[in-house]
């Protein structure tokens, strides 16, 4: 103890803290503050803790010096401000000036202060009391750019875009944050491109974690309304990578919605809480468009509780009016359209809301009420094609209430008094296709030269087209029908029908022989991939009956190559088995048909060809065998299986198995259904009799 005595002898309070032994000194003033209190030790003790960090301890030091001078409130300031208690720093700084302490770092922390308050002019009036230097024009050069920032970002929120890029562009300081603020106005002023190019740089180049996601959501949105979806989406998967937000997963969602792409959209939106307005009624949209019509009810019916004033309101009903009609509960879906009419009748919805009250009451029969219904749909201010819609079922529900002699006539009707509308060709369509469905296929034919006649450039007329080629398929008139297809062939707006027409045409040239012409459509078809393979098969037929061999089995190579698992298989195989009949290479044919038996497995047509071929070249024995195991795998196939018999019978014979002959022609004759190959399998039983 007497030690530690001598130690503040010799090395007092004073001479630590000028040593920057400032742990020394704190201890020093507080023992000798418990010891001996006076001013001096406790404000000692004070300045220490401040030095040290221990800002608490420091402020009820402070706190507790009695006479409080200048320097007490600057350093009780200072702490304060350290611990952001920011009304008592400035009360501190502001008493040490009234003391008598009269330095610069009072009004520098006072500037500050101001600052935090967003009062750049108070906090501008301290700054400018700084003495001259360097720092001080930094500061009030960057205090410049705060105003300008703070300026910017109010013209923004006024929608004065072009007024809030110059103050961003005459920014020095505050880097990012002015990238960004001129960012957002460009967007404003629509130039989105610009927009997206200067997010880009932002996001690839900051650190600043609050910049990214900012520049990262800007840049989504920005994305969005470009309609870029694919690249809105890359933004916010990388928003969603560095943070979870539920604000994000619903735009993910909306994009995918958007897209009509309501698999990848429920993904985004299945762990969205139902607490939010737009979240719920996405949730519920999607589900319905998915066809999972119970769960959207449920969100919708939901929604429609939660937010009765919702945005979206009209929409909830009118999809929930709209999954009765579907599930055919017409009073439902009434209820539903009559809601939405009643409360938002306003609504764009409104109109096609009062013709599906229409219509579900034309579908209940009841059509006085749904002529009441369509007749009020001009009230609210529907669409033209709502309009032109709701004015044909109008003519539908008089014919039911029977103020036309025939629905056709009532269509007529329709046409006669609304030429110019969209639906008229539409129409006509119908008339056509009712015509051709009662077998009037002149009347049909009339309608649909008529189609053809005035709307040359309609879609419809394409549809037309093909109705005529059907009943002129009826009529049997392939120069007619030829014309058709050729005039198909024509149209640039019936692409799609292209290869259809060209088939079409290839087969009737075929059937007439005329090979050259057929090939010549059959060969356009080869860039077609529907096509592809059976024109691939009807070429090397074409080419079998030209004799042109070695062209047909190119021609089957290749669909045996490029189409493994085609359809036309066995038809390539046997045709190439033919090729090699007719050529004489018996070998290469048997062991072709050995390859399909490996590829397919065992079918009767493959071993009944295999038993011709023996029978070709007289291997009688080979022949039966395979004649008879065609006949065993044709099963219920009783007639196919009878022939096989015969064809063994006649095996048999040739090899003059009398015996085997007479039970193959005799069980062909019990299992036969055909009344032919009864007869003929008694025909060969006679003779071997005669025998």
């Amino acid at each position: 103890m007497s030690s530690i005595l001598l130690l503040f002898v010799f090395l007092p309070g004073d001479a630590y803290f000028a040593g920057r032994n400032y742990d020394e000194a704190y201890r020093y003033y507080r023992v000798m503050k418990t010891t001996a209190p006076s001013f001096e030790n406790n404000y000692g003790a004070a300045v220490c803790a401040l030095l040290q960090g221990r800002l608490e301890e420091s402020v009820e030091l402070f706190e507790a010096t009695p006479d409080k001078t200048g320097e007490v409130f600057y350093y009780l300031g200072i702490a304060y401000y350290q611990l952001h208690r920011y009304d008592k720093a400035e009360f501190c700084f502001t008493q040490a000036c009234k003391k008598g302490m009269r330095i610069w770092q009072c009004d520098y922390y006072l500037g500050l202060i101001k600052l935090k308050e967003n009062n750049v002019a108070e906090a501008m009036g301290y700054f400018d009391l700084l003495p001259d230097s360097s720092n001080k024009k930094i500061l009030v050069d960057y205090m410049g750019d705060y105003n300008r920032l703070a300026a910017a970002r109010e013209k923004y929120r006024e929608g004065a875009y072009r007024d809030a890029l110059k103050l961003y562009e005459d920014m020095k300081y505050f880097q990012g944050f002015k990238e960004v603020g001129r960012a957002f106005a460009l967007a404003g002023l629509k130039e989105y491109k610009k927009s997206r190019e200067l997010l880009d740089s932002i996001i690839t180049s900051t650190d600043d974690r609050i910049l990214l996601m900012s520049g990262l959501f800007r840049a989504a949105e920005v994305s969005l309304t470009l309609k870029d979806r694919t690249k809105a989406r890359f933004y916010l998967k990388r928003y969603l990578d560095i943070e979870e937000d539920p604000r994000i997963c619903f735009l993910l969602g909306r994009s995918f919605s958007e897209e009509a792409r309501y698999d990848s959209a429920s993904v985004y939106f299945k762990g969205l809480p139902d607490s939010v307005d737009e979240y719920l009624f996405y949730k519920g949209r999607t589900d319905y468009f998915l066809g999972l019509w119970g769960r959207a009810e449920e969100s919708l019916l939901r929604h429609r509780e939660l937010f009765p004033h919702s945005i979206y309101a009209d929409r909830t009903v009118f999809i929930l009016a709209s999954i009765n009609y579907k599930r055919e509960e017409y009073d439902y879906a009434i209820d539903f359209w009559t809601e939405l009419v009643d409360l938002h009748p306003n609504s764009i919805y409104a109109a096609a809301a009062q013709k599906g009250i229409g219509s579900a009451y034309f579908n209940i029969k009841q059509y006085k009420k749904a002529l009441a219904a369509f007749r009020r749909v001009d009230e609210y201010n529907p669409s033209p094609g709502i309009k032109e819609e709701t004015r044909l079922k109008i003519y539908e529900t008089l014919y039911r209430l029977k103020k036309f002699p025939s629905l056709i006539e009532a269509l007529r009707r329709f046409v006669e008094e609304n030429p110019d509308s969209r639906l008229a060709v539409k129409t006509r369509m119908r008339i056509a296709k009712i015509l051709f469905n009662r077998k009037e296929y002149y009347q049909s034919l009339s309608e649909l030269n008529k189609i053809i006649e005035k709307y040359p450039n309609s879609d419809v007329t394409i549809e037309a087209l093909i109705e005529k080629a059907r009943i002129y398929q009826i009529f049997g008139k392939k120069r007619a029908l030829k014309e058709v297809f050729q005039e198909l062939l024509r149209n640039k707006k019936a692409a799609e029908y292209y290869s259809y027409a060209a088939n079409e045409l290839a087969i009737l040239y075929s059937e007439e022989m005329k090979y050259d012409s057929s090939l010549y459509y059959y060969n356009t078809l080869l860039n077609d991939e529907k096509y592809k393979e059976k024109a691939l098969l009807e070429i090397a037929r074409i080419y079998d009956v030209l004799g042109q061999f070695k062209e047909a089995e190119t021609m089957l190579d290749r669909l045996i190559s490029e189409f493994p698992s085609s359809v036309f298989t066995m038809d390539a195989y046997f045709l190439k088995t033919r090729v090699y009949r007719t050529k004489g290479s018996y070998k290469a044919a048997i062991e072709l048909l050995n390859e399909l038996l490996q590829k397919v497995g065992e079918r009767p047509e493959i071993y009944l060809e295999m038993g011709h071929i023996y029978f070709e070249i007289e291997n009688y024995l080979n022949a039966r065998e395979n004649y008879l195991l065609a006949c065993e795998h044709f099963k219920q196939r009783r007639d196919d299986a009878a022939q096989a018999l015969i064809f063994a019978g006649d095996a048999s014979l040739a090899i003059g198995d009398t015996k085997s002959a007479r039970e193959e022609y005799l069980r062909a004759n019990l299992i036969a259904e055909s009344l032919a190959l009864k007869n003929q399998a008694t025909a060969k039983l006679t003779a071997i009799g005669g025998e």
